[in-house]
């Protein structure tokens, strides 16, 4: 490529055109023209400018051999060309060398004045602040609930005031003090523990007879003639009298009335003769005579309290007023007479017999009364009162 030249084409040497007003240019002939008319211009090929790079020398253009003079410049015209360069045309410097980093700030670079990094926060201050926030904040939440939430709208408690509605006569009633807020006074609650009542201990029999029986036994069921037997009582040394305590499941005398109600079915509800019996003294007995045969009886009294006369006319008139006798006799006694009065060692007694000889007695010792089912046993009976 050194030595190639350039065709400067068709047409190269003719005057151009001008416009309104222009004079044409026109080619002007000198030394230095190549013939055909085309000027020659200095041209630096890649081999002189490698060659000028190794040897340290700037980069000239290359001129071929017997090249003409190129012409002077047209009248008017200046030029002016770097004394360093025949041409006008100059090849760039290269630098081989690591890119120069820009200076901050430095006129040109396009860089400003460097504005201050702010220093990096350390983490455990940020997390301790945190946590005093917090503890002022639930502090704050504390107190407000606590103490002044309280203040303002908690409503007082008031303790209740008792006051003597009634004072004593003759006492002016003084003004009650006024009542005061004061905080909550723990009471204590009396506990009352049930008190279980102990039974109250069965009442004992006591005996009417001032002779004591010969033998006593104590049963809980009232003893018919049906059941006689049960009573267990023996027959050795008869004649004899054994006195019978009834006692109910409580322990206590079993009362005249529900004796009578038992053997003989009759009722002793008239007013005359209720709550009038001495039942702790009320007793049955068992009359054995000599050949062993065992007759019922029994005994009781009046309450002192009570008018004997008046118990005595009620009791006579409904006794004597019954029809039901077979319950007392171990068998049947037959067909019953009619009521007679007697009297047994100055005692006026009353006595109903039967058609199979047997009879029935009772009578008054005072305000004792005996009923038997036999007249020995009857009289053995009044003897001991």
């Amino acid at each position: 490529m050194a030595n190639d030249t350039f065709n400067a084409g068709p047409g190269f040497g003719q005057p151009l055109g001008t416009g309104e007003g222009e004079s044409p240019m026109v080619k002007q002939s000198g030394a230095g023209t190549p013939p055909g008319g085309a000027p020659n211009f200095g041209v630096r090929t890649m081999n002189s400018d490698l060659g000028a790079i190794k040897t340290g020398e700037t980069p000239k253009p290359y001129v071929p051999s017997g090249a003409p003079t190129p012409p002077p410049p047209p009248a008017g015209m200046a030029m002016k060309e770097p004394a360093s360069s025949p041409s006008g045309f100059d090849l760039p410097q290269m630098d081989f060398g690591g890119p120069t980093p820009p200076v901050v700030g430095a006129p040109g670079s396009g860089t400003g004045s460097p504005s201050p990094m702010p220093a990096p926060k350390k983490g455990g201050k940020g997390v301790f602040a945190l946590i005093i926030t917090l503890i002022i904040i639930v502090g704050l939440a504390i107190l407000g609930y606590f103490v002044i939430y309280p203040m303002f709208f908690a409503t007082p408690t008031v303790q209740p005031v008792t006051t003597n509605q009634t004072p004593p006569a003759g006492n002016p009633i003084e003004p009650a003090a006024p009542a005061t807020t004061t905080a909550p006074v723990a009471t204590t609650t009396a506990t009352t523990t049930a008190t279980t009542t102990a039974p109250a201990t069965p009442q004992s029999h006591v005996s009417l007879f001032k002779t004591p029986a010969d033998e006593s036994v104590t049963a809980t069921t009232v003893a018919t003639g049906a059941t006689i037997a049960g009573l267990n009582v023996s027959s050795v040394n008869a004649p004899k009298l054994v006195e019978v305590a009834y006692e109910d499941q409580s322990g206590n005398p079993v009362g005249f009335a529900s004796i009578i109600q038992t053997v003989f079915g009759l009722n002793l509800n008239s007013p005359a003769l209720q709550n009038v019996w001495n039942d702790q003294g009320t007793a049955g007995f068992v009359y054995v005579d000599a050949s062993g045969t065992q007759w019922l009886g029994y005994v009781t009294a009046v309450n002192a309290s009570s008018s004997l006369a008046a118990v005595k006319a009620a009791f006579n008139q409904a006794f004597e007023a019954n029809t039901n006798w077979t319950g007392v006799f171990a068998t049947d006694p037959g067909t019953p007479g009619t009521w007679k009065s007697g009297s047994t060692s100055g005692i006026t007694n009353r006595y109903l017999s039967f058609s199979s000889g047997n009879s029935l007695n009772y009578g008054w010792s005072g305000n004792n009364l005996v009923i038997s089912t036999s007249y020995a046993g009857f009289k053995d009976a009044l003897s001991k009162l």
